[in-house]
């Protein structure tokens, strides 16, 4: 039996493939297939569904997952010459969820974890502010939504007001880097005073999995 909760894929290894779906998701152990055979995929990592199990039996997640995650983000980083943390070399992820069963509009998926105030500032220096401002208040929504179950109305209102305030049409996306920046600082805001609670400056990862 295959007792690893952490199964990479990329160019430099591949733990899985198809004949782990029970393990690995659908979307995972697609993911892996492809690696496998020679695809070129973005490299990352899954986390068995056992893992799942265990949290829903415990309340909180492994602490040898907890562990592990350290050595799975900074493999991921090799692979593509970044660093999660590193505000010079940002390694950004996105953390989405799987079953072994295709679940449309089911699962979560929270975009740019990594990010927080002083990698957007340097982001946006390499990338642009749109980039990386519009970046990180998708990752407040999301990370808003998912974990802390906020709901998404919330931060949809804001954004439609600020359209409003910048006479946009509601099918125009907001693109002005300050306005984006102030939507930011709203949106933690928002968190602050649903939640009591201050969003992440540095994101542990685990977190995300909750």
């Amino acid at each position: 039996m295959d007792d690893r909760l952490i199964y990479h894929f990329g160019r430099s290894r591949c733990d899985g493939g198809a004949h782990l779906a029970h393990l690995l998701g659908g979307k995972g152990a697609g993911l892996a297939e492809m690696c496998r055979i020679g695809i070129n995929v973005p490299p990352g990592f899954t986390i068995a569904t056992s893992v799942c199990n265990l949290y829903q039996e415990s309340g909180s997640v492994p602490e040898n997952v907890v562990q592990r995650l350290p050595e799975a983000l900074s493999l991921l980083g090799q692979e593509v010459d970044l660093e999660f943390g590193n505000p010079d070399r940002p390694l950004l992820v996105s953390v989405r969820s799987g079953s072994v069963q295709s679940m449309p509009g089911m699962l979560d998926t929270v975009l740019n974890v990594g990010l927080n105030d002083e990698v957007a500032v340097k982001l946006g220096a390499m990338r642009g502010g749109r980039f990386a401002y519009d970046s990180y208040r998708r990752l407040i929504q999301m990370y808003a939504a998912s974990v802390l179950q906020l709901e998404d109305r919330i931060f949809e209102e804001r954004y439609k007001e600020k359209q409003k305030e910048l006479s946009l049409s509601a099918g125009e996306s907001i693109t002005n880097q300050e306005a984006l920046r102030e939507l930011v600082e709203e949106f933690k805001q928002l968190v602050r005073t649903h939640t009591g609670q201050e969003f992440p400056k540095m994101f542990r990862f685990s977190s995300v999995m909750q």
